[in-house]
């Protein structure tokens, strides 16, 4: 089994209220979020969420670690986390 694809959906959800969210004098309207679907080419995926930093955690990937994980045997996940580990530290 290889990966065979890195799927990035950028969305916005507004706060159901204000007041939900506060940094010092700014209070944003909407969480900016990422869903990462990681598919594989015997049909076998998985996915993710993150919600803050949505676009630099998607450029980040879409950049340099789709290009990390496309053709990977997922069963080998130990060193796919240590060279993206390497990558990231630089």
């Amino acid at each position: 089994m290889k990966i065979s694809g890195v799927n990035l959906t950028a969305f916005s959800r507004p706060f159901a209220e204000t007041g939900q969210l506060k940094i010092k004098d700014i209070e944003p309207s909407h969480l900016e979020c990422l869903a990462i679907e990681i598919t594989a080419d015997e049909g076998a995926s998985g996915e993710a969420m993150c919600a803050f930093g949505a676009r630099a955690i998607g450029a980040s990937i879409a950049t340099h670690v789709r290009p990390l994980l496309v053709g990977r045997d997922p069963a080998r996940r130990e060193e796919i986390w240590h060279e993206i580990a390497h990558y990231n530290r630089l």
